[in-house]
């Protein structure tokens, strides 16, 4: 695609995906996330995505125990992030509905720090792998509702991790006017290297949307270790800007022009354009 790439400026919209190591200290997740985010916010960043279980990744026992109502502790730490900073904020919070009803939830800031949307994931993590048994529906329920909302001109879908794994998901977004993917993330190491970046790259491509995926990375106190490979993508399946190992923030902007461009030039789904959820008749 030499000579054919995004023309930032009117239209665009600079996101930061962040990487973390997060441990089972919620106080200490939580500081590092504000350092981060402030990072994000320096660089230029207007959407900033955290992992999944940000504020705490444990083992599954010990973080439905600190699960949080809505409002809660975590909830409110992002809402003030957004609010500070004026920017969209989006990560995870294991959300306490009642005694027994726990979902992953991902949660989107508006910059005045009001909710703009949230989502609960809908495919669990349920593996049975050599050295990897991790089994996610023994205390966290599956959603059942889709989550789209307007970020700036771009039509932005709430999605969780393993989530990933389910194309019709991602196609479904889409007919719905999809235009960005956020996808914050925990994968592990097990399941990504060889899946991790074929699969974002796939889900970019068929349907022509920009990924933004934000990772854990290393070893945790569950003795998972996840992958990293925090990744911004652009529609046409390029990695725009990642952070692979350690800690840190991927930040790129997107472009509202370059990806019509794409689904101009290579019109999708038989004999009509699917653009911003319109379906427009060939001429």
């Amino acid at each position: 695609m030499t000579g054919w790439g995004p023309d930032v400026g009117r239209g665009t919209l600079k996101a930061a995906a962040i990487q973390m190591s997060s441990l089972g200290d919620k106080d200490a997740n939580l500081l590092k996330a504000a350092h981060l985010v402030k990072e994000a916010k320096t660089a230029g960043a207007r959407l900033v995505l955290l992992p999944e279980y940000f504020n705490c990744y444990d083992s599954l026992e010990v973080m439905s125990k600190q699960a949080e109502p809505i409002p809660g502790r975590t909830y409110q730490f992002m809402a003030d992030l957004a609010r500070r900073w004026r920017l969209y904020l989006c990560g995870t919070i294991l959300v306490k509905v009642s005694a027994n009803k726990i979902y992953n939830t991902a949660m989107l800031f508006a910059p005045t720090g009001d909710l703009l949307g949230r989502y609960r994931k809908i495919h669990l993590f349920n593996v049975s792998l050599p050295g990897l048994n991790y089994q996610e529906s023994r205390y966290i329920l599956p959603g059942r509702r889709l989550a789209l909302m307007d970020v700036e001109g771009f039509r932005t879908a709430l999605t969780i991790c393993f989530d990933l794994r389910f194309p019709g998901l991602f196609q479904t977004l889409a007919s719905r006017g999809a235009d960005l993917f956020l996808l914050p993330s925990a994968s592990t190491a097990t399941t990504s290297k060889d899946h991790w970046e074929p699969l974002l790259k796939a889900r970019a491509i068929e349907n022509q949307c920009y990924v933004v995926t934000a990772n854990q990375f290393g070893r945790h106190p569950n003795g998972v270790t996840t992958f990293g490979h925090s990744l911004i993508i652009n529609p046409w399946g390029q990695v725009m800007s990642g952070v692979f190992k350690g800690e840190g923030v991927a930040v790129a902007s997107m472009d509202m022009r370059f990806l019509k461009e794409v689904r101009k030039k290579i019109p999708l789904y038989g004999d009509f354009t699917l653009c911003r959820g319109e379906r427009r008749e060939a001429r």
